[in-house]
């Protein structure tokens, strides 16, 4: 049973998706032992992305609840690295709790050319929000 267990039964992960989200977690557990990934984040309606933050460091496991063969995995330094973030949002307003119509999304680019692309509704943009605010922002080059 991961840390993230709990977010992940609360943003609505059946049971066996969230053994799958474990196995992602693990996956990036054992490949960057050294940096404990903080926060995890499922993105999109029907959660296409999970993607796990460390202050210096992000990965994302595309297609994690399906198939293993079809799951894809990538991780990339950020630490002081995003060049642009941009912002839509619908029916939310920052820093305060997200209702079933909220939606979030933020796109954020590298110095190395990498974007990621972070989509939430409802509850999840509370999660988003969190995650703009602890790792997206402070990643900005002073």
């Amino acid at each position: 049973m991961s840390k993230y267990n709990e977010y992940f039964s609360s943003a609505g992960l059946a049971e066996q998706d969230i053994e799958n989200a474990e196995k992602a977690v693990a996956l990036f557990e054992e490949l960057y032992g050294p940096y404990r990934f903080e926060t995890a984040f499922l993105s999109g309606a029907t959660f296409e992305s999970l993607w796990l933050f460390a202050d210096d460091l992000v990965g994302e496991a595309k297609h994690f609840l399906s198939d293993d063969a079809d799951a894809s995995f990538s991780a990339s330094v950020f630490a002081k690295r995003i060049t642009r973030w941009d912002m839509n949002k619908e029916n939310y307003t920052i820093n305060q709790p997200a209702n079933a119509d909220s939606k979030l999304s933020v796109r954020f680019v590298l110095n190395t050319g990498t974007e990621g692309e972070l989509n939430a509704s409802a509850e999840n943009c509370n999660q988003l929000n969190t995650i703009l605010e602890r790792y997206i922002i402070p990643n900005l080059p002073e």
